[in-house]
């Protein structure tokens, strides 16, 4: 004897609910024998056929469960999904509304059609759908979760960071919110909210190999690598076919100078994700390309047009390429893939949030014209009389990371690296739109920032800060602190402007991708510069043509040492030597001795390089 109906379609449920599809199928069509015109059962066979891959068969169960109710809630969502991924989106959409339409006061409702909406990119709207099911229940853990997701993939970061912390808000003990919480922090370089986020994720689930590499990786991007390696080995011990955690430490082994070790790491995480663009970036980054690795740069090339491919593992794949022919001498091949990359990773980064260059100028002026010799003096009256820090400035790529590397060589001078420190706190202490400066505030981050140095080199007599953007703020840093030495590295501009483009960065910097941009920052950067050259008092800061530097390399660091008044230490000819973490772009190259291969680059490139060409 057959069983009931209700109890066939409990069984079918079941079924589909442990992913058996074919039972649930089978047990489906056991209940529409009896009974043709049985709605649940139709609905469910529908959603069934969709998951099997039968989509025209999915679509006539779903229309005709419609026949039968055509106020079926469950058959409008169901039917909307399967159609808006079928490409038939319009009509898709439109089941959706209906369904919105027949229960208005049900989320699921606006969560499925957020859902579609964010599959097919329309992703403002899929917000306004989230947020149309919050409103019916603010308490939806799943409406609060999509709605944080949608506005993070918008690239609307602080509506997104504020919504992941209502997602936590709303249930603490979510893994996912924590994580994705943390991730925002850490690309906002947020690291301690980034940090908080990791350690809690990792309470609350200590197997968790996502939270280890969070963690692991904000500690590093905080100047913690000692501790970021328990982590990411951590992560990796978890699941050993974790080839995203497996970049990571091929990465993190390149930062400590392990460039044997990183390669073995690289070529373990391509083996196991063979599309990721970052392994394959990094791997040719620490090493030279020859023509041994000829049939792997044809597979590469084959990889980096497949349509199937993430946009960041486009460009990626794109720099490793480019750096790859330039090694093998093919330089307007090499061109063509840092074109590519930089089209790939502007659409990635920074097209959804474009650079207001009239803003950026105004602002620029504003600064200067507040920072005058008189207020200079003025302001400086009252800072931290500490000789500390000592500040390498520049524009990005121009010889910093090597000047540091250089100087925290010498036994008296530690390596901060690249500090934020001034960049978190700017806009409470300066307005440049009004002119207004508040001392006080100022006056407290300038004891935090020295004792932020001293923590980081507890017995060095000097602490490097060689973030090279703190060239525009060096008359609020001056105030802060005005016994700081200041070293200013200026490079070739069209070989600056050329290595910006053709670097990859994991947070590039607004004007970064597009090579007007990138000549509109550089002709800033010169005039925030003169600028400083005519307003700070004479002593505080001393110029190093990064040129001379390779050329000559004694000479002119004796001439820095001398300037920051210290004795001479032969170290500092040996930086290669120095076993600090190094986190920029640069870090192969100044883990090698002083190399003149980065002097004149722009000539190998020079029918391909306009409007770099007409700096000067």
């Amino acid at each position: 004897m057959m069983p009931a109906n209700n109890d066939l379609y409990s069984q079918a449920e079941a079924a589909y609910g442990r992913n058996d599809l074919a039972a649930a199928e089978k047990l489906c069509n056991l209940i529409l024998t009896a009974k043709p015109t049985d709605l649940p059962a139709t609905i469910l066979i529908g959603i069934v056929q969709a998951r099997l891959g039968k989509t025209p068969f999915a679509i006539s169960y779903l229309k005709k469960a419609l026949r039968y109710d055509p106020d079926s809630f469950e058959a409008h969502i169901a039917l909307s999904t399967v159609l808006c991924r079928s490409g038939k989106a319009e009509e898709g959409l439109d089941h959706g509304r209906q369904a919105i339409r027949i229960q208005p006061r049900d989320p699921d409702g606006y969560i499925h059609q957020g859902m579609n909406l964010k599959g097919l990119k329309r992703l403002n709207e899929a917000v306004n759908s989230f947020r149309a099911a919050l409103e019916v229940d603010p308490t939806h853990q799943a409406a609060a979760q999509n709605l944080a997701a949608a506005l993070q993939e918008s690239r609307r970061d602080l509506e997104a960071k504020a919504a992941w912390n209502a997602v936590v808000a709303l249930n603490p003990k979510s893994t996912i919110g924590w994580l994705s919480l943390g991730q925002l922090h850490l690309m906002l370089g947020e690291f301690a909210d980034a940090i908080s986020c990791a350690r809690m994720a990792t309470e609350l689930d200590p197997r968790s190999g996502q939270a280890q590499l969070l963690l692991a990786l904000a500690l590093s991007e905080a100047g913690e690598s000692v501790a970021a390696e328990k982590h990411i080995r951590e992560a990796i011990r978890l699941d050993p076919k974790d080839g995203i955690a497996l970049a990571a430490l091929g990465f993190w082994l390149q930062e400590q100078g392990d460039f044997i070790g990183s390669i073995e790491a690289l070529e373990r995480a391509i083996k196991i994700l063979p599309t990721h663009g970052f392994a394959y970036y990094n791997l040719f980054r620490c090493k030279k390309a020859t023509q041994d690795d000829t049939l792997q740069l044809i597979e590469l090339m084959k990889l980096a047009n497949s349509d199937k491919l993430l946009l960041s593992d486009r460009s990626y794949l794109n720099y490793a390429l480019g750096k790859a022919f330039e090694d093998l001498g093919e330089y307007h091949g090499s061109m063509k893939f840092y074109d590519a990359a930089n089209e790939a990773a502007h659409k990635v980064w920074l097209e959804p949030k474009p650079w207001d260059v009239r803003e950026y100028k105004e602002l620029a002026t504003k600064s200067m014209e507040f920072f005058d010799k008189g207020k200079l003096a003025n302001i400086r009256t009252k800072g931290n009389t500490s000789s500390k820090p000592i500040l390498i400035v520049g524009m990005m790529r121009s010889g910093t990371s090597l000047m540091e590397q250089i100087l925290s060589a010498h036994p008296e001078i530690g390596g901060g690296g690249e500090l934020t420190f001034w960049h978190e706190r700017a806009d409470a202490i300066f307005n440049a739109s009004h002119g207004q400066l508040s001392e006080i505030d100022l006056q407290a981050a300038s004891e935090q920032y020295v004792e932020r140095l001293s923590q980081l080199a507890p017995n060095k007599k000097h602490v490097t800060d060689k973030l090279p953007h703190n060239y525009a703020l060096l008359g609020m840093i001056h105030g802060a602190v005005p016994n700081a030495k200041i070293v200013h590295v200026r490079r070739n501009p069209i070989d600056n402007c050329l290595s910006i483009y053709t670097t990859a960065y994991q947070r590039p910097p607004v004007f970064a991708h597009n090579r007007e941009n990138i000549v509109v920052a550089y002709r800033e950067y010169q005039r925030y510069m003169n600028h400083w050259k005519q307003t700070l008092p004479e002593g505080s800061m001393i110029e190093v043509e990064y040129e001379d530097l390779v050329m000559n390399c004694e000479s002119v660091t004796r001439r820095i040492v001398d300037f920051l008044g210290l004795e001479w230490s032969d170290q500092c000819l040996h930086h290669e030597q120095n076993k600090r973490s190094v986190r920029t772009p640069s870090l192969w190259q100044v883990r090698q001795p002083v190399y003149a291969t980065s002097m004149e680059r722009w000539r190998r490139f020079e029918p391909w390089i306009a409007p770099f060409d007409n700096l000067d």
